[in-house]
């Protein structure tokens, strides 16, 4: 009887350990964390956590083909501030740079149509607005809202500090 008890406790100990390794070969049952967010989880800000530049493919496409008229949504930092445009309607004008590419573009933004945005050299900000080509870089202009309501030309913004000016 003894011999039968040791066979069946030894019987059991090899088929909780047969489980264990298969369990650990699997992951402990539990699954990889995935490498990237869903698209619907907002992004989690840590003290770490810095804005990422966007729309710099765009823009490349854009001035390799020396491609004008087109509504963009680009993300930056900007590198120079300029002094404002004042012939004709005014334009605060700033300088944002791809860090990535090194690609610059002027933003010409109408300050007759829509607040001066409070930026400084290094801050980021978000535009939508019309790419033109230029030598330079190009030009993102139309930085405000559609003052004519025509619906072939949407209007455009810039984004600071969680403020929006259009």
């Amino acid at each position: 009887m003894a011999k039968a008890k040791t066979k069946s406790l030894g019987a059991s100990v090899l088929t909780i350990a047969v489980i264990v390794i298969v369990v650990v070969l699997r992951g402990g049952g539990q699954t990889a964390a995935p490498t990237t967010a869903p698209f619907d989880s907002p992004p989690v800000a840590t003290a770490s956590a810095r804005p990422t530049e966007s729309g710099e493919m765009d823009i490349l496409d854009l001035y390799r083909r020396e491609a004008s008229d087109q509504i963009l949504e680009i993300r930056a930092r900007i590198s120079r501030l300029l002094p404002d445009d004042t012939e004709g309607s005014r334009h605060q004008r700033f300088i944002v740079r791809f860090e990535a590419s090194g690609h610059t573009v002027l933003i010409s933004h109408n300050i007759d149509l829509a607040p001066r945005v409070p930026a400084e050299t290094g801050d980021w900000v978000t535009v939508r607005g019309e790419y033109e080509w230029t030598d330079r870089g190009g030009v993102m202009h139309w930085t405000h809202h559609n003052p004519n309501r025509n619906p072939r030309h949407p209007g455009g913004w810039i984004e600071h500090n969680g403020r929006r000016y259009e």
